[in-house]
């Protein structure tokens, strides 16, 4: 029988397929050959009368997705706040690569316009407009903004993630009231939020399965195989600047007679999208000198 993961809790997979969800166990062969079932899988199981089962194949993957671990995501909505907590550029600009590389679409959804805005989050939510980002400013509090959100999740598999915080949970239990998700409440002293989803589920809802993932500060690169000399290719602002360059394998950090550089120095291009660039290229580039990687004996 055919069917797919929704749940992953204890080692215990709940399968949904058209005879109903099942209770599975993976086979032990999949630890011996390095793979796991996760949620949003696509997977062959042995089904029993008393719908539990056990999971004998996974079936290919579109995508996947390591932190958090799903598969087969159609849109990941990467969560940010107006304010408590301040959002940081550099991990939507992570996690817009993370969704470029493995060919899902995302969305950026700013959550709290209820409370007092920040023209420099303004600014921020216009600039990935003008790259051509989906972008939406909603409060999950009051209700705003949240129509044409759901419109643009319906039929999909969504992944929400985002700071521990910026109000996923609140934001789902909005759209979707009959999730009853548990929520959390930001810490006045530390501006920060505590950890309310404790595994990764997918909920059938309008025809969608969304899901809600463990709260985390930054979204990692690692595991993703993403050369640096690939990076320019995920800032689509440099494409018409690239030609500009003086030397065809122009890093953009610190060459002479750059074109990105040239276009950050007259405004064309954001400073902070830049000041991403450069720190993701110093770190994919540590990773590719072989002093940095880690040996076995």
């Amino acid at each position: 029988m055919i069917g797919k993961i929704i749940k992953l809790l204890s080692g215990v997979y709940t399968v949904e397929t058209p005879e109903g969800a099942y209770q599975c166990r993976a086979k032990g062969s999949f630890r011996k050959q390095g793979i796991s079932p996760v949620p949003g899988d696509e997977v062959e199981i042995l089904a029993l009368p008393d719908h539990t089962g056990r999971i004998e194949k996974i079936l290919p993957r579109r995508n996947y997705m390591i932190r958090p671990n799903v598969a087969n995501v159609d849109i990941l909505c990467y969560v940010s706040a107006i304010a408590q907590p301040t959002p940081f550029p550099f991990t939507i600009d992570k996690m817009l690569i993370i969704a470029k590389n493995q060919g899902i679409t995302p969305i950026l959804v700013f959550n709290k316009i209820d409370l007092p805005d920040d023209e420099k989050i303004s600014d921020l939510a216009d600039m990935y407009r003008r790259l051509r980002y989906s972008v939406y400013c909603v409060s999950a509090s009051k209700g705003e903004g949240l129509d044409e959100l759901c419109v643009a999740l319906k039929d999909k598999t969504v992944v929400f993630a985002g700071n521990t915080g910026v109000g996923k949970s609140s934001l789902l239990n909005t759209l979707y009231p009959s999730l009853k998700l548990e929520t959390g409440e930001v810490s006045q002293k530390l501006g920060r939020g505590r950890h309310t989803t404790r595994h990764i589920e997918l909920y059938p809802v309008n025809g969608a399965l969304i899901g809600d993932t463990p709260g985390f500060g930054a979204l990692e690169l690692e595991g993703y195989e993403i050369k640096s000399t690939e990076l320019p290719d995920y800032f689509p602002e440099f494409e018409s600047c690239i030609e500009e360059c003086t030397f065809l394998d122009c890093s953009h950090i610190s060459e002479r007679d750059c074109g990105v550089r040239k276009a950050v120095s007259e405004g064309r291009i954001s400073a902070g999208r830049y000041e991403s660039y450069c720190q993701i290229y110093q770190y994919l580039k540590e990773g590719e000198t072989p002093w940095s990687k880690k040996t076995s004996n």
